[in-house]
């Protein structure tokens, strides 16, 4: 009547193994590259994959989250995330 029951989205196949192997090279990649840079990689990859296309949005978000937990660790908590060769600059 009022209410129709929707179909759930089910995200394709495809979208669930590029997330999947995106957490494998995160941790892998997150000593050599350290936490800053693999993070913000990961996150933009996540993104795309699952159908975020604004360049702004994938951009902002994928610098700002890892961004704002680098600060809150390793400035505010003083707990020390691993790091790359560039990230004593912050």
């Amino acid at each position: 009547m009022f209410f129709s029951k929707a179909q759930p989205q089910v995200a394709p196949l495809w979208h669930v193994a590029i997330v999947g192997l995106g957490f494998v090279g995160y941790a892998l990649a997150i000593v050599p590259l350290g936490f800053l840079t693999s993070s913000v990689l990961f996150c933009a990859v996540c993104l795309l994959s699952l159908g975020i296309r604004k360049p702004l949005i994938v951009a902002g978000f994928s610098v700002a989250l890892p961004g704002s937990l680098f600060i809150l660790f390793n400035h505010t908590l003083m707990l020390p995330l691993p790091h790359s060769s560039w990230t004593h600059l912050f």
